[in-house]
């Protein structure tokens, strides 16, 4: 082979080294650009809503612990959402839930209810049950510290005539264990003030209330507070 083959050999095969080689480095730099545009991305940016700390079944009278701020997609957001940017917790404290939720699921304004609201005291009744309301004396509501959710025996105080000359007073308890939905109006407990109720409602069941209607007609109703320790069992008496 002669020289002049050699060198044009020897050219050739320094052309293709080089080739590769700078493809390599350019392949390595797109590489490494790629990997620092990653690094260096700006993360989406997020806000904070009210989502259910746990599972809550309808009739849920929301407090605290029932909810929690949970990071969220600024684009994800929704106007029914409670957001941390113009809500706080106690705008949802005291609410009923009216539409059942799973623990994570976004608490929305049509989920829950507000006293006052259209609806209210169906949502906090349990289903099934009805509410009746009773007349209450300061004696009767025990001077003020009987409040929306306690639970209390229902007690009648009549007057039974054996003839004209002889008479005599009867207390006997007809409910036990009776969820009481609201003071007069009131239906979450206000602690900052003691106030003397007029009125309570209270949650039975439809036998009980048409019981209700006749017992207000025979003598005066007064309710009796029992304790947090209680069985939960609802009882009619007599």
């Amino acid at each position: 082979m002669n020289p002049r083959s050699l060198i044009l050999i020897a050219v050739a095969l320094i052309g293709v080294v080089g080739v590769v080689f700078f493809t390599r480095s350019y392949l390595t730099g797109v590489q490494q650009q790629a990997q620092q545009a990653q690094t260096v991305s700006v993360p989406a940016p997020t806000a904070k809503i009210l989502v259910a700390a746990k599972e809550l079944p309808v009739g849920t009278i929301l407090s605290a612990d029932d909810v929690a701020w949970q990071p969220w997609p600024q684009n994800g957001l929704n106007e029914a959402y409670f957001s941390g940017a113009r809500d706080n917790l106690k705008d949802v404290e005291g609410k009923v839930v009216r539409s059942p939720m799973n623990r994570g699921e976004p608490v929305t304004a049509s989920a829950v209810i507000a006293q006052g609201e259209r609806g209210f005291l169906a949502a906090v009744l349990t289903p099934g049950m009805r509410a009746v309301t009773i007349k209450l004396s300061p004696v009767a509501g025990i001077g003020g510290f009987i409040f929306p959710g306690d639970r209390v025996d229902v007690i009648v105080t009549h007057t039974i005539e054996m003839s004209r000359a002889e008479r005599y007073t009867a207390a006997e308890t007809v409910f036990q264990n009776v969820r009481v939905l609201a003071v007069d109006q009131r239906s979450t407990v206000q602690e900052e003030k003691i106030q003397i109720g007029k009125t309570a409602t209270i949650e039975v069941t439809p036998k009980m209330a048409e019981k209700v209607a006749m017992l207000e007609k025979i003598g005066v109703l007064s309710l009796s507070l029992r304790s947090l320790t209680g069985d939960g069992s609802l009882v009619a008496g007599g």
